[in-house]
């Protein structure tokens, strides 16, 4: 099996399995000698090629060695590598430590430039992979360490100042400012003449590094706010707020001012409450000069430390112990330990922090989502230190945001632009709010009744549209609600918030909403319990359910609204949202979405689904002639399902008609081709016998005007649907009942001399294009390949035997050995974890099982099995492959098989890999049965138990090294076991060994 060939989702690690491997690659690297340049160019290839993997001759200067681009596949699961960082990090930050020692300490000892940075770049990549907090841990911290360091940064024939060696500057400011953090005097470092000295030399160096725009700038922001919170070097900290003041008034410089906010972030955070109390007017002196200066009110990370530093100021003038929060009960806690609780949170709030608020009140409203976060975890971090009435007070103003731009507005859809960032900044707030258990009983329907608003803000803005961060923000709201809330005071609107999230889950259009509402779903149900069926709605709309569009509308969807709480609101979203979205696409799998539904209870359905979607025909828009066209030609299908005879015909008639309310110049306009296109469906779904009869006096007397346009389009796609209504067309009538007067046509055929060889190379390009499992952002993209590949393969082989008299012909073309790779290639596409790939990949096989064969293809081409197909699918059957549950207690049979069982079995473990239910619960289930059923030893015609669990062990052997492989191995084994399937096993001697 290939390396792609998986379930298309990211690999998941349980463990950091490459750590021997990359700890001998690190050790090969520290080897070279640091003091000696390479001896040449080539060398030097040589060794950056090493580290970069680069298979050209020359440099490239990527910022990874070869050892973090083989880390990269454990970048979500970066905390596996924890156990082993001492391993890693300490040989190197000991390296870096001998450097600067010996320069320090030995006259003229010179140390290779290229080498030197290659050890950083090393170093800062595990910092980037991990984070420093992680990193510095593992750094030398003795106090002598602080002298290397120091005369380090002010040796001459180190590297400390070269401008390109950023990476050794931040080591070294990490270095210092850990052990910055050791309790003991600096002056003894000191001469006795010079004391201070040691404090201004690492002052000054980190200073100097303030204006840059790298990451040295972070490293000394972070080494001065320890210098300034030490004991010994505290009164340096208001010379360092004289200075900024003095430099972000005359210098004017957006960078500068960034690293002198970050210095104060650090301060406020680790400095005692007394300390930051004396700097408190300073800190709003400086917000001051920022906001009277346009360069710096502009930068969005000179807002958003402003923001951070000004939070964090309030934090430290509030009393540190949280007031007790509301929804959480404590266990033991007697009432009139509650009751004094709550009349110990009285007390004087600092008007600072008054001001403080009324700042993040207004950063709630930025333009950027930076500054929005930062100010809404300010809001929420001072509100729980806060009396119980002033973080009420805090709630209402927060949640006021909502209605700034709401007045003026008829509906949700036509709010400004400028409400995005209100209604976000308001959802973030809400949610951490909601999150620290600050919502009030009392407020928590108005907030409910918000967010729920919330859930659906998407303004069309030119082509595309805004506020997937609001609704987001609003899912995260909702999900926070539900694990801070008591489930007492959720229960009135549980079924409100379910509908709600339901549809948000299956119907938006962003692949992260979804996601993220079934999270708010999930903890709903989970945390309360008062969600109407709930477990059976969360098991069609998973996280993995609803990650892929097509799945949500027309799996989810449909499941979700067999329950008839949910149904109603699913209905009525479709019509007034989701065919009237701007993005086509939508508009076309909404319509789709909505056939599904109204199968459900067409009778019912059917005809509210049209009086609603008519009145969309008298609109000028073209999303909305385009969504309510495609609705009425789905529900053309639906009718077409449901009813048959006189029926169906008023059924087709009535929607037929609804065409003529779109002007002739709207449908047959240059610039609505969507529309075009949607109308020229309709017709083609709808078309009946008596209006084409009734010619000119036909309820829409210019649809053939509208086919004919749409045959003559310029567009390849809306030719293809006129084509298609054409056709309609033709087998109700006869396209050319006046021969006399018709144009004699006849169909060339171009006959292409294909060799047996060429022919069989074509073959075999098809038969690889079924291994194809690419996959990226849009899911598994590969299937588009196989799937046409099944396609190809089962048509060609039907045309071959249809053509050829003479066996040695079919030979030439089509090998047996060839046609049942592809039979193999067919079932176990057909056995995978995919529904629309299964559904086609058996019908494609059931087309070949039952196509009759010519004498000279009887023998050799024979379907192996034959007879176990039919009797497993009857040809009056209307196979399901695409239900799981109807499909695999029958696939397993097909093991039975032996020419097509290896292929039919990698199948069947993809798809106990699979994460998704409705595969994976009923194929481990048909595995089991099948397996109890299985004698132990195989015979030349019977499978054995051992014969399988050899396969899949062997299957698992041949790829050890990828997880899309072993993976699913071990998942079947372990279904084996947990189904109590291998018992027998120890009854024989190959089965203990196996």
């Amino acid at each position: 099996m290939d390396a792609e060939e998986g379930d298309g989702n990211p690999q998941h690690f349980s463990t950091f399995e490459k750590h021997d491997e990359l700890l001998k690659l690190q050790e090969e690297f520290l080897s070279w000698d640091l003091h000696v340049d390479p001896a040449n160019s080539t060398e030097d290839s040589i060794e950056w090629n090493h580290l970069t993997k680069c298979k050209t001759s020359c440099a490239i200067p990527l910022h990874f060695t070869m050892l973090f681009q083989r880390l990269l596949g454990y970048q979500e699961q970066s905390y596996l590598l924890d156990p082993y960082l001492e391993r890693f990090v300490l040989p190197v930050i000991e390296a870096v430590k001998a450097h600067a020692h010996a320069t320090v300490m030995q006259e003229g000892i010179k140390y290779s430039k290229a080498r030197m940075n290659r050890l950083c770049r090393h170093l800062y990549g595990y910092i980037r992979f991990r984070g420093y907090k992680n990193i510095v841990k593992f750094f030398p911290h003795e106090i002598a360490d602080l002298g290397i360091a120091r005369d380090y940064m002010l040796h001459e024939n180190g590297f400390f100042h070269v401008p390109s060696e950023w990476e050794l500057r931040y080591i070294v400011f990490l270095w210092l400012s850990l052990v910055c953090m050791i309790p003991f005097d600096l002056s003894q470092f000191d001469e006795v003449a010079q004391r201070g000295r040691t404090a201004q030399i690492i002052e000054e160096q980190a200073r100097g590094q303030l204006h840059k725009t790298g990451l040295e700038r972070d490293g000394a922001a972070l080494l001065l706010s320890r210098l300034y919170v030490r004991g010994d070097t505290r009164e340096r900290l208001h010379d360092f707020l004289r200075w900024s003041l003095a430099s972000a008034q005359t210098a004017q410089d957006p960078v500068l001012c960034i690293g002198i906010l970050q210095v104060l972030c650090e301060v406020a955070k680790s400095a005692s409450a007394e300390e930051v109390r004396t700097f408190t007017s300073d800190i709003f002196r400086l917000g001051k000069i920022i906001d009277d200066d346009a360069a710096l009110s502009t930068n969005t990370l000179t807002r958003k430390f402003r923001t951070k530093a000004e939070s964090r100021i309030a934090l430290r003038l509030l009393p540190g112990k949280p007031s007790r929060q509301k929804g959480c009960r404590i266990l033991g806690q007697m009432e009139d330990e509650v009751q004094d609780e709550d009349t110990s949170d009285d007390f004087e709030v600092p008007e600072e922090v008054e001001t403080v608020l009324e700042h993040l009140f207004e950063s709630l409203k930025d333009k950027n989502t930076v500054v929005r976060w930062t100010a809404a975890k300010g809001v929420a971090r001072i509100s729980e230190r806060l009396p119980t009435d002033f973080k009420d007070q805090v709630l209402e103003t927060v949640m006021s945001h909502f209605a700034i731009h709401s007045i003026a507005a008829a509906s949700l859809y036509d709010l400004p632009a400028v409400a995005e960032s209100t209604w976000h900044g308001a959802c973030l707030a809400c949610a951490e709010m909601a999150r620290r258990s600050l919502v009030s009983d009392q407020h928590l329907p108005t907030l409910i009744e918000w967010t729920t608003k919330a859930l659906y803000f998407d303004i069309r803005k030119g082509a595309h549209s805004i506020g997937s961060n609001v609704r987001d923000g609003a899912a995260y709201v909702l999900w926070a609600l539900a694990r801070s809330q008591d489930s007492q005071f959720l229960k009135p609107h549980a079924e409100h918030l379910a509908q709600r999230l339901v549809i948000v889950a299956v119907f938006d259009r962003e692949i992260h909403i979804r996601r993220a509402a079934s999270a708010a779903f999930q903890e709903h149900v989970g945390r309360t319990g008062f969600i109407p069926h709930g477990i059976d709605v969360l098991r069609e709309t998973d996280f993995y359910a609803v990650s892929t569009r097509r799945t949500a509308f027309l799996t989810a969807a449909p499941a979700v609204a067999l329950f008839e709480v949910y149904r109603e609101s699913l209905f009525n979203h479709l019509i007034d949202v989701t065919i009237r979205h701007w993005d086509p696409a939508m508009r076309q799998i909404g319509a789709q979405s909505l056939q599904l539904i109204c199968l459900i209870d067409i009778k019912e359905y059917g005809p509210r689904a049209e009086a609603k979607i008519c009145r969309l025909l008298e609109s000028v828009d073209d999303s909305d002639l385009h969504g309510s066209l495609l609705a009425l030609s789905e529900l053309a299908l639906a009718y077409r399902m449901s009813y048959q005879g006189d029926d169906l015909e008023i059924k087709m008639r009535s929607i037929f008609q609804y065409l003529v309310h779109i002007p002739k110049t709207t449908v047959m306009g240059p610039r609505h081709e969507l529309v075009t296109l949607a109308a020229c469906s309709l017709i083609s779904n709808t078309i009946t016998l008596s209006e084409i009869e009734l010619d000119t006096k036909s309820s829409v007397p210019h649809w053939r005007g509208i086919v004919d346009y749409g045959i003559k389009h310029r567009s390849s796609q809306v030719q293809e649907v006129a084509a298609t209504a054409l056709g309609a067309t033709s087998r109700l009538a006869d396209s050319a009942q006046d021969i006399s007067s018709s144009d004699e046509n006849h169909e060339t055929y171009v006959y292409v001399d294909i060799s047996s060889q060429d022919f069989q190379q074509l073959y075999g390009v098809l038969l690889e294009g079924m291994k194809d499992y690419t996959s990226d952002e849009r899911g598994d993209v590969g299937s588009w390949i196989r799937l046409s590949c099944v396609r190809g393969l089962a048509e060609i082989s039907e045309m071959l035997f249809q053509s050829f008299t003479q066996e040695s012909q079919l030979e030439a073309y089509l090998p047996p050995s060839k046609y049942h790779a592809a039979i193999a290639g067919i079932l176990k596409q057909g056995v995978e974890r995919l529904d629309n790939v299964r559904q086609e990949s058996g019908e494609h096989f059931i087309r070949l099982l039952y196509m009759p064969l010519s004498p000279v293809a009887k023998t050799q081409w024979r379907l192996e099995g034959e007879d176990l197909f039919k009797s497993l699918f009857p040809a009056d059957l209307n196979p399901s492959w695409g239900d799981g549950s109807w499909l695999y207690p029958k696939a397993v049979r097909f093991l039975d098989v032996g020419k097509y069982r290896s292929q039919v079995l990698i199948g069947l473990l993809l798809s106990l890999g699979s994460k998704t239910d409705s595969t994976h619960r009923p194929v481990s289930s048909s595995l089991i049965t099948y397996c109890s059923d299985l004698p132990l030893a195989s015979s030349p015609a019977t499978y054995g138990l051992i014969g399988l669990v050899q396969d899949i062990l062997a299957y698992a052997k041949s790829r050890a090294a990828l997880n899309s492989v072993v993976m699913p191995a071990l998942q079947a084994i372990h279904v084996l076991l947990e189904g109590d399937s291998l018992n027998r096993l120890n009854e024989h001697q190959r089965g203990i060994e196996a």
